[in-house]
């Protein structure tokens, strides 16, 4: 496990043999990540993987008393990034669809878990004011607010580097929150793409109170086919032009074989 992509550039001093100690799985991860947190002092850790909004069910499974923090953001921004980064989708069609699938999911689980196990938080308001939203966040988790937590802390592992093209800056790099990190999507996204998004997903921007500009309309079937090819091609050159990709594909195959045999054996 420490050996995996994923893990291992963290670059940190990890004990296994204390990890091989435990008997279950979620003690295994559990002892992993505590193992960081004494380090800074903490009796808590987090994991903001934000895939994890599509499998909340399983981690309750695994983990009955974790609690979950779904933090909602302007998808046409989340697209933005999305589009910039070094993984995810690769055209407004499927960010738009991305972003959607995974807010819904995140909503509907409010629904089933257990309220104190579960807060909404608006990245918006988050920027705007940091304070009040941390101490709501620290209410939750049931910990005692501390201004420290209003700082970000600068990222210190590496990302993979792209070859063909500049990797995307991030904000992730700097020691302040930026509130104007909000409806980029008015400046730097085009009229076609904003009525792209829209037509994919403006009933959930129109539900959540984000403003809409009435540009929904249906897509063609030759668009849908247009923006599929797209995708295709975008993943293939963003797998084909990432440095150190030797490393992270032996990790990704790692993790698509443990999801096949847990399907077969589910389907026994």
């Amino acid at each position: 496990m420490v050996k995996m992509e994923w893990i291992a550039r963290w670059e940190e001093d990890i004990d296994v043999d204390e990890m091989a100690a435990q008997d279950t799985f979620a003690g295994l991860v559990d002892n992993m990540f505590m193992q960081l947190a004494r380090r800074e002092g903490k009796s808590v850790w987090g994991d903001k993987t934000p895939q994890y909004v599509l499998y909340i069910d399983t981690l309750r499974e695994i983990f009955p008393a974790a609690r979950f923090i779904h933090i909602v953001r302007d998808g046409r921004d989340v697209s933005l990034s999305l589009l910039k980064a070094n993984f995810g989708p690769r055209t407004i069609f499927y960010a738009a669809a991305y972003w959607k699938k995974c807010v819904e999911a995140g909503l509907r689980s409010e629904k089933s878990v257990p309220a104190n196990q579960f807060i909404n938080i608006r990245y918006e308001d988050l920027l705007l004011d940091t304070e009040k939203e941390m101490r709501r966040i620290c209410d939750f988790l049931e910990v005692p607010f501390d201004p420290a937590v209003c700082i970000p802390t600068v990222l210190g592992f590496r990302y993979r580097k792209p070859y063909f093209r500049k990797k995307a800056e991030s904000y992730g790099m700097t020691d302040r929150v930026v509130p104007k990190n909000t409806q980029k999507w008015k400046v730097e996204m085009s009229y076609t793409d904003q009525a792209v998004f829209e037509s994919v997903a403006g009933d959930l921007l129109g539900q959540l109170g984000y403003e809409t500009r009435g540009l929904e309309r249906e897509l063609s079937s030759t668009e849908v086919i247009k923006y599929r090819m797209r995708e295709y091609r975008g993943q293939f050159l963003m797998h084909l032009s990432n440095n150190k990709k030797h490393k992270w594909l032996w990790t990704e195959l790692q993790m698509r074989w443990a999801s096949t045999r847990a399907a077969m054996k589910e389907s026994k």
